[in-house]
This record gives C-alpha cells, structure tokens and sequence, in this order.
C-alpha cells in the first residue's frame, strides 16, 4: 500500500511539472492563443455595417461546425465596405472566435452595389 501511494504521488508531481512546463514555455505553432486555424468558405448573405457584421451561408466545416447561416465579424473593417450579398468568400476561423480573419472575395456578386 505504502508503495502504491509513493507511486501515485511521483506520477501526480510528473503530470503536474509537465502541465507547467508547457504553460511557462507558451510555445504554440497557432496564432490567435494557440488556437488551429480552419479553413473557411461561404457566400456572403448580407452585411450589416452599423453592427459591423457580415452573415455568412457556409457548408460543414469538419471538426468545427455543420452548414449554417452565421453573423460573423471580420478582422478588417474597410473589407467590410467591400462586401456584397452573394460574394463568395475565403477565410479563416478559430475555434471559439466568431471573427473571420484574412477574408478574401474569391467571387464577386454582378448586381448593383447597395
């Protein structure tokens, strides 16, 4: 029994010494906290510029989210004067941040602007 507890403690201090280890260095090979960046894709639904939002219809993006309509803001605010309902855009995601970073138009809508 004895030896069980020593064990068990030397393990604990292991995990815990590694746990801090890994805080202390904040080494992350990801941007935005450590965060993965997805790939994102969608057409652009409306946007509103007094809330600073664009809504985005996008398919399922695996690991992050099934196909929906969302508001998202964006990192760049002057794209946001450029967007247009029916643009097709690229972007990147982080897992729970609802801002779109580095979006590009990839197509542009043909109709008159609003």
């Amino acid at each position: 029994m004895a030896m069980y507890l020593k064990i068990t403690l030397v393990c604990r201090a292991a995990i815990i010494v590694t746990l801090v280890a890994v805080a202390v260095s904040g080494a992350s090979p990801y941007p935005r906290g450590g965060k993965k960046p997805i790939a994102f894709s969608g057409r652009v639904e409306g946007v509103d510029l007094h809330l600073r939002t664009v809504a985005v219809k996008h398919g399922t993006i695996p690991g992050f989210m099934p196909a929906m309509t969302t508001d998202y803001m964006i990192d760049n605010e002057a794209m946001l004067q450029q967007l247009l309902p029916a643009d097709e855009i690229a972007a990147t995601v982080y897992v729970g941040d609802p801002t779109l970073h580095n979006i590009h138009v990839v197509g542009h809508y043909s109709g008159t602007k609003r």
